[in-house]
């Protein structure tokens, strides 16, 4: 699947397979009006859905979609993250150290994730994506701040 956005759409005992890329899962509709226009859905809460076997690329989530009970592949290159919000603001007081470049492109990360954060409070991230865009060693560190928040 390529650029498919599933807006207000419900996803339960799922399987996804093959790549996934430049798809975005919401909760609900981002904007009030399409609920007036289409009616209230479902909240997405995505129970039992599986990630196991697929490939993620520049995913999105957003408005509430819960992931709380996603399951993704158990290795290096995925992170799935509660409390998202929190940890971006974490990870933006803990970079003041850093380089100027590397600091900047943490800023960038941060502040490009946290316009969404307010409404999603899980949150799932692919190391290569990170690298590709912000560079190999500040994925690392920023992928290590956001561990280490408690």
């Amino acid at each position: 699947m390529k650029d498919i956005d599933f807006d207000a759409s419900f996803f339960d005992n799922c399987i996804f397979e093959g790549e996934l890329n430049d798809v975005w899962f919401r909760g609900g509709f981002p904007l009030h009006s399409d609920c007036d226009r289409f009616g209230v859905p479902k909240k997405n809460e995505m129970k039992n859905v599986s990630f196991e076997k697929a490939e993620l690329k520049d995913l999105t989530f957003s408005d509430n979609c819960d992931l709380s009970s996603v399951r993704i592949k158990n290795n290096d290159k995925y992170y799935k993250y509660n409390h998202w919000e929190k940890r971006l603001e974490f990870l933006k007081s803990e970079i003041s150290n850093w380089e100027e470049k590397e600091k900047k492109e943490a800023e960038i990360f941060s502040d490009v994730h946290l316009v969404h954060a307010k409404s999603q409070q899980w949150y799932i991230i692919n190391r290569e994506d990170m690298e590709r865009n912000y560079g190999k060693e500040v994925a690392v560190k920023i992928i290590n701040k956001l561990n280490r928040f408690i």
